[in-house]
Order: C-alpha cells, then sequence, then structure tokens
C-alpha cells in the first residue's frame, strides 16, 4: 500500500506520471488503438529527456517521432513556465499566464504523446546574458531541480534544444543547455545533492546530444553530427508525425501558434544532433543502448512474452488478451523494484483496465470544498466482459489515511455503485498551484514540498485508490471526484475537487495611489462560497501607512452574496510603495484568498486562489486632462492604472471610435500589441490622425513586427526590426540617459529625473523602433543594456497637426501594476503632452 500512498500523494493520476496519452478535439484514437500504442511502449525500456527553456522551445516533431515512432519514454523538460512573456489571447500575465502555459504543455503532450516536467525557474523576461540568467536564477537550485528531473525520468540520452555556448540567442536558452550539460555529469554522483536520494537513486545517463537545428545544406559541412529522419506515421491512426507535432504546437495560442500547421506531413523530416557528452554514437543516438527487456536482469523472455501479445491482439476483443498480460504482470512483480519496473507496472496496469473496459468515475455535487466540510462522493464502476472475473475490494483515501472495505464483484450488465462521504480535514490548505503557494521573489519559485518539484501540476486535492483483484492480482487504480457541469450549449466538462475558503477577497482595483500625508478609500469586495458565513475584515500595511477601521463585520446570507467594505487609508509623508493585504477572520480562521479564474477553450478551466494583495502608492503625481479611451490590445491592466491616476477612462472599440465620441477624450492609449492582436484599426486609423491633427493625444505602447495588421500604426514613418533582441532593454535598472531635459514629456506636469528610472520591474522595455523619420520624432531618453549602445527608441515624439503622437517600447504594461512611481509620473506627462 505505501507505493500506492505515494504514487496518490506526490503524483496523483496515471498520466502525469509518465504514461503516454494522445488524444485531441478532432482526432482522438479509440480505444483500441490506445491499448495497441501501449503494447509496444510496455516493450521498450528506452527513454528520452528534452530539456530547454520555455514552453514552445520543444521540438515537437522530435518528440512525437520518438514517443509515437519508437515507442520510448518521452520527456520535456521545460526550465520555466512561461510567466515571464506576453499574452495573445487574454489578460493573464506573470504567474496566471505561467499557469495558462502549464496546461497547455501538457495539453501538446496529451497529443505528442511526451510528458512534462519544471523547474523552480521563473520567467523573468527576455535575457541577453546567460551568465545574467544563472544570477537571477539561483544556478545551483536549478541545476539540482534538473538533476532531481533526470533522476525521476532516467533517461537513456538527454538533447537539449539549444547550444551550451553563447550566442545571439536569448539568455534562458544558452542557461538550460549550460545547466544540462552540468547535470548530466553530476546526476550519477550520490555525492551531489544527497537530499535527493531519500526517495531517488543516483543516475548517468549514456549520452547528451545538441538538437543543432541545422538544415540539410549546412550540416553537410559537419561530418561529426547524427542525421536522423523523424518522419513518418502513427501506426495506430495513421496521422503523420508532422501534423500531430503541428497539433501538439499549436496548443501554444497564448503566444500566437493557434494557427501553427506542418508542410509537408509525410516527407522526409531530417533532424540534426551533435554528441556533447558520453559515449560515441555513429548512426542513431542509441548507438549500443539495449532498449530491450534482456537488459534487466530476470526479465529474459519478456519481449518474447509482450511480443506474443501484440502478435494475437484483437482491437475487437481487447478482454483476450488479459490473460497473458496478468502472466507478464506476475513476472514483472518478481523482478528487483525500480524507477523502470515500477513504470511498466504502472502502465501495464493501465493496459489490463483499458483491456478489460473498467471505467471508474467519481460523483460529487461540488467541486469546491471547505476545510471541515463533508464531501458526499458517488462511486460508479463498470466492466465491458465478464470474461474475466474482477472484485473491487477496497477504496483507500491517502491524504485521509482512510480506507472502506466494498468487496463486489463487478459484471457486464450492470455497475457496481458505491454512495460514501469524505471528510475534508480542519486544516486542509486551500488548493492553488503549488509553485504559487508561497510569495517567491526574484528569479525562484519557492516549493514547500520539495518532492512536488519538477511536476506539472498539483496532486489532487482528494486522491481515491481503488483496490481490484483480477485473476488472483490486485491493481490499484488512481482516480479523484469530479463534478460534472453542463454548458449552456449542453457540453459536459469534468470539474476536479478543489479546496477553498468560505469567502472570497478582491479589490476594486489593481493599485491604490494616494497623495502624501492623504488620505483615499479603499473598497474590498467580499463573496460568500457558503450560505451564512459572518467574520470580521481587516487590512494590513506597514506601520508608516494608516488604515481606518481596524476592522469592519460582515454577515452574508447567501452562497455567492457580495458585500463591499471600504476602508480609509492614510499616506506617509514621503514616496512609498507598500503592499496592501486583506484578511477575512471567519470561525477563529483567517483566510486572505481571491479567486480568478482562467478560461481558454484549448484548455481546462483553472481556478486561483492568491493571497488578495495590490499595490499601494504613496505618490506626489500631478495630472491634465480628465478623460482617456483606452483602446485595449493583447491583454493588460493599464486603463484600471489609469483610473487610479484620476482619469475617467473608457473602453474602446472600432463602433465607439467616431469621429463625434473621439472628440471627447484628452488622450486616447492603445495597449500594448494592438496592431498585432486586431483586425478592427485599419478602418480607425485615419480617426486617429485626424484626431492628432485637430489637437488630440496618443500614445502607442510597443507593437512588435510580426504579424502586423496594419500597413503603418504612426503619422510618420516608423519601423520595427525583426533583430528583437537588439531593440529591448532588458535591465530593469540599466542606465537612461536624459536627452531633451526641457522636453515637456520630462517637465509637464511633473519633473523627471534619474530616480523616476529606479526600482523597474522586469525590463525597461522591448520593441523599441529600428528606425523612424527622424525630422519629425524626437528622442526624449536613452537606455542600454550592459556592454551594449544606447537605444534612443524606447520613447519617441512627434507633432502631427496640433496634436501628439507617442510611441514607446517601455513596459509601462508592468511597470504601472507593479506600483513603480516613475512610471506614472512619466506616463502622467506624456498624457499631457496635447495640453502644453
Amino acid at each position: 500500500m505505501k507505493r500506492f500512498l505515494l504514487a496518490a500523494l506526490v503524483v496523483g493520476t496515471l498520466s502525469s506520471i509518465g504514461i503516454p496519452r494522445l488524444f485531441s478535439d478532432s482526432l482522438t484514437p479509440s480505444e483500441s488503438q490506445i491499448i495497441a500504442h501501449e503494447l509496444r511502449c510496455l516493450n521498450e525500456t528506452g527513454t528520452v529527456l528534452y530539456i530547454a527553456a520555455h514552453p514552445d522551445d520543444e521540438n515537437t516533431q522530435l518528440i512525437t517521432y520518438f514517443s509515437r515512432g519508437r515507442n520510448l519514454r518521452t520527456a520535456y523538460l521545460s526550465l520555466t513556465r512561461g510567466d515571464g512573456g506576453q499574452n495573445l489571447l487574454g489578460p493573464e500575465f506573470g504567474d496566471s499566464l505561467g499557469v495558462a502555459r502549464t496546461q497547455e504543455l501538457l495539453a501538446a503532450r496529451k497529443i505528442d504523446g511526451g510528458e512534462q516536467y519544471f523547474t523552480r525557474a521563473r520567467d523573468f523576461g527576455y535575457s541577453k546574458d546567460y551568465l545574467q540568467t544563472l544570477n537571477k536564477w539561483n544556478h545551483e537550485e536549478v541545476l539540482a531541480d534538473i538533476v532531481r528531473v533526470i533522476r525521476t525520468v532516467r533517461p537513456d540520452i538527454i538533447i537539449t534544444r539549444f547550444s551550451p555556448e553563447p550566442s545571439g540567442t536569448h539568455g534562458h536558452h544558452t542557461a538550460s543547455a549550460y545547466l544540462a550539460n552540468e547535470a548530466f555529469s553530476l546526476s550519477g554522483d550520490p555525492s551531489k545533492f544527497p537530499e535527493q536520494l531519500q526517495t531517488l537513486s543516483p543516475w548517468q545517463a549514456r549520452r547528451l546530444f545538441i538538437n543543432t537545428g541545422l538544415r540539410n545544406n549546412e550540416s553537410n559541412k559537419d561530418s561529426s553530427l547524427i542525421a536522423l529522419d523523424a518522419a513518418g506515421k502513427d501506426s495506430d491512426t495513421g496521422e503523420s508525425f508532422g501534423s500531430l507535432a503541428a497539433r501538439s504546437r499549436a496548443m501554444h495560442k497564448t503566444q500566437g501558434f493557434g494557427g501553427f500547421s506542418a508542410n509537408n506531413f509525410n516527407s522526409r523530416h531530417l533532424e540534426y544532433f551533435k554528441l556533447l557528452k558520453g559515449d560515441k554514437a555513429e548512426h542513431d543516438l542509441f548507438d549500443n543502448i539495449d532498449c530491450t527487456w534482456s537488459s534487466v536482469q530476470g526479465a529474459e523472455g519478456l519481449t518474447t512474452a509482450i511480443n506474443q501479445i501484440i502478435t494475437s491482439y484483437d482491437p475487437k476483443h481487447t478482454e483476450l488478451s488479459v490473460p497473458k498480460l496478468l502472466d507478464v504482470r506476475a513476472r514483472l512483480l518478481t523482478l528487483e523494484k525500480s524507477p523502470l519496473t515500477e513504470n511498466k507496472l504502472t502502465l501495464l496496469d493501465e493496459i489490463i483496465t483499458r483491456c478489460l473496459g473498467l471505467k471508474l468515475h467519481v460523483e460529487t455535487p461540488s467541486s469546491q470544498v471547505i476545510p471541515g466540510e463533508t464531501l458526499r462522493l458517488s462511486y460508479s464502476v463498470s466492466l465491458k466482459t465478464n470474461l474475466q472475473t474482477v472484485t473491487w475490494l477496497s477504496v483507500y483515501y491517502p491524504s485521509l489515511d482512510k480506507k472502506e472495505t466494498v468487496n463486489q464483484n463487478l459484471s457486464q450488465t450492470k455497475p457496481a455503485e458505491l454512495n460514501t462521504f469524505a471528510k475534508i480535514p480542519t486544516g486542509a490548505a486551500l488548493s492553488q498551484p503549488y509553485w504559487l503557494e508561497s510569495v517567491s521573489a526574484g528569479g525562484m519559485f519557492h516549493v514547500n514540498n520539495e518532492h512536488l518539484i519538477g511536476k506539472p501540476i498539483n496532486p489532487p486535492s482528494l486522491p481515491i485508490d481503488c483496490e481490484f483483484e483480477i485473476g488472483g492480482q490486485k491493481i490499484h487504480v488512481l482516480t479523484e471526484p469530479h463534478e460534472t457541469k453542463i454548458a449552456s450549449n449542453q457540453t459536459k466538462t469534468q470539474a476536479p475537487v478543489i479546496i477553498v475558503a468560505p469567502v472570497s477577497l478582491s479589490f476594486a482595483t489593481q493599485t491604490l495611489l494616494v497623495e502624501p500625508s492623504k488620505e483615499k478609500s479603499v473598497e474590498v469586495d467580499i463573496e460568500a462560497t457558503r450560505d451564512n458565513v459572518s467574520g470580521e475584515l481587516s487590512l494590513s500595511l506597514p506601520r508608516d501607512w494608516v488604515i481606518s477601521p481596524k476592522n469592519l463585520s460582515f454577515s452574508l446570507i447567501k452562497k455567492q452574496d457580495h458585500t463591499k467594505l471600504t476602508f480609509t487609508v492614510k499616506a506617509p509623508s514621503v514616496t512609498s510603495i507598500a503592499t496592501l493585504t486583506a484578511t477575512a477572520l471567519v470561525n477563529g480562521v483567517s483566510y486572505n484568498r481571491g479567486r480568478t479564474s482562467i478560461h481558454y477553450s484549448h484548455i481546462p478551466e483553472q481556478i486561483l486562489l492568491p493571497v488578495t494583495a495590490i499595490k499601494a502608492l504613496s505618490i506626489d503625481l500631478k495630472i491634465k486632462g480628465k478623460t482617456i479611451g483606452y483602446l485595449p490590445g493583447a491583454g493588460d491592466t493599464v486603463s484600471q492604472c489609469l483610473e487610479q491616476m484620476g482619469y475617467t477612462v473608457t473602453q474602446l472599440n472600432s463602433e465607439l471610435l467616431t469621429s463625434d465620441k473621439i472628440k471627447t477624450f484628452d488622450a486616447i492609449v492603445i495597449g500594448v500589441r494592438a496592431f498585432n492582436t486586431r483586425n478592427d484599426l485599419d478602418k480607425v486609423i485615419p480617426l486617429l490622425w485626424d484626431y492628432i491633427k485637430a489637437g488630440g493625444t496618443v500614445i502607442d505602447q510597443y507593437n512588435t513586427p510580426n504579424s502586423l495588421k496594419v500597413d503603418q500604426f504612426a503619422p510618420y514613418t516608423l519601423s520595427l526590426s525583426r533583430d528583437l533582441p537588439k531593440y529591448r532593454v532588458t535591465n530593469e535598472n540599466g542606465p537612461v540617459i536624459i536627452l531633451n531635459p526641457h522636453s515637456p514629456a520630462l517637465t509637464y506636469p511633473n519633473q523627471i529625473t534619474a530616480d523616476d528610472f529606479k526600482n523597474w520591474v522586469q525590463e525597461r522595455g522591448l520593441n523599441f523602433a529600428s528606425s523612424w523619420d527622424e525630422n519629425h520624432f524626437e528622442a526624449v531618453i536613452a537606455c542600454s543594456d550592459v556592454n551594449e549602445p544606447p537605444l534612443k527608441s524606447g520613447l519617441l515624439i512627434a507633432h502631427y497637426g496640433k496634436g501628439v503622437f507617442v510611441y514607446t517600447g517601455l513596459s509601462f504594461f508592468r511597470q504601472l501594476p507593479a506600483g513603480t512611481p516613475g512610471a506614472y509620473r512619466l506616463m502622467a506627462n506624456l498624457i499631457a503632452l496635447g495640453k502644453n
């Protein structure tokens, strides 16, 4: 039982421990096809680990080839979760974006058949230097995580996507290969990271390669490269590896890959590899590596036995394979226990249950439970055949250490049912992605449970281990309860159980701006997640801030009832930035969590319970003008921050941008990447130019040169380069040069100094202009990364008619929500340019 207890608590479901699953929306293999593939995987003992830095760095063609073509255990280790990037689908940034991209990677692996792993490293944005990356990430901790994954997966070969040698690529890319190179040598050394050896054992892979990405004409110049044709077709579905890989890559929709497709699905697809460390290979990456059961002591004859099952396998009568599968299982149990045999035993158990048509479903009335509550659970277990006697022995709840005896014989004529209850412990932790449970700073996530490091997601909130006896052998099936939800279009979804607080808290805004020594009200919304919830709400800030009253009482009668409570916050007399946190005391227990939902059609809905906190900023800020039209782009929260500054903000679409309406705004601010993501702006550009001519101000936040929807997004010539690293400044505290100290952008209504460029977050900016009409655009500041010439194009201002157009690559979309004082003052000045 201990083996299954550990699996349930630490790992969760079968698919998260390395059993490849293959399904998608439109090309779903049948159950018999899945079994056929799993049988072939059962007979292969080889393992491949692919390592890179981000979601979308993986080579999905290669993962598909190894997983679907050669039936090898294939895993992708992404050092980060992509939380430092931009979102082309919606408003999620930072940690929330990382959660979405984690799910996109899992969706991709479901298609290409791979497994997914991570380290604790944060994606802190673009890095031009791998040494800077290693410094921000904590070199030793990320190295330990890679070693942990290697010792978990135990690959025969490791492949990096990028070279460990510094080049012109992303610093994260180089760092991923540099660390993989180190980890290759350290993972087999028992003196390195010995704390991992309580549950793992040292492992030395045979070879480390770089997947060079060279084209055929380039590869001919290097005879040391190994060429591999990764083309082919899935033997069960007939779909080409290229098609599978393209559909897998298309899951990276937040990065704009939704329409990704591959050409020449059935033609040759050569991949090239250069050996970095390990045994020499001449023709194939697995030269002289035995990937059969003959490599396992005591497993003689297993390969033949499994091959006989594969040969006699009848997809119309899968149950006929069960007796021989049980014989193989009995043989596996006699072998010395190892990660390989445990993995194959788990796979074999899944094959057996699939062949029998053994389906287990646990339904609960609500997928959201509060600590201390009791869940009603309704079990249904069905079987498609009576050929094999199957007895449902028991149900075990590892997190509760509770076992219930069942002892029911299953029948294909009627599902076995069980109605029971499970009480969630009073002290149960609320559900939150494990890497976000604790507040983390810098380049690393803090993880409380070291056994979760590397895992893609949390184990189930209520893991369930059902034990069955099949042919005299005991087989465990791990599952979790779900609530069935039916959408308005009658689509059914299964929502897993999560543990929530009795109330959910939220602030009305992401930031609170208060003048020094002045007071401002702040509103907190409280939503009940259960009937009859009452308690007290309080706010917390550092001592130099004053909050009144100290607490306020609330009482909510029905579930989903809301109430809004208002506090007064007095700022200190000097510029200050602090974290404002809300906490509700209910029945003697403190809760400080909010609730957000990430919902996209290509991934399961994600419910997050982040700490309810915003940035409070004591700032002497002067503004001119009152009304702003905000034209949203790819998604940001700049408009909320503008409201905190004192403006009235109207969210605009093309219908609202009429010649009459546009005149009412003191300025129009365009959201990030609007000209990349919106198809309706070409019609409104003439209105914008007319608005500027008449005296208006338009501020365009950054765009990218890829996929621009318009030919020109500025009234004068302004170009962006595809050499993105060259035209971005990644050092958030790098030097800033004032080019024109007399520019109104730097003097009115706020005096901008060098201090205003201190304590920025993540980066100065990105997608600076590469060329511009210098007769009309003025550059007022310059900034740079280390050992690079200053870039003058991060803030360009042009007079057009009576008005002003501004293009800026400065990352206001990050700085304003983070409460960066100088960014607020600079934005206020840009908005005021038309008021001079």
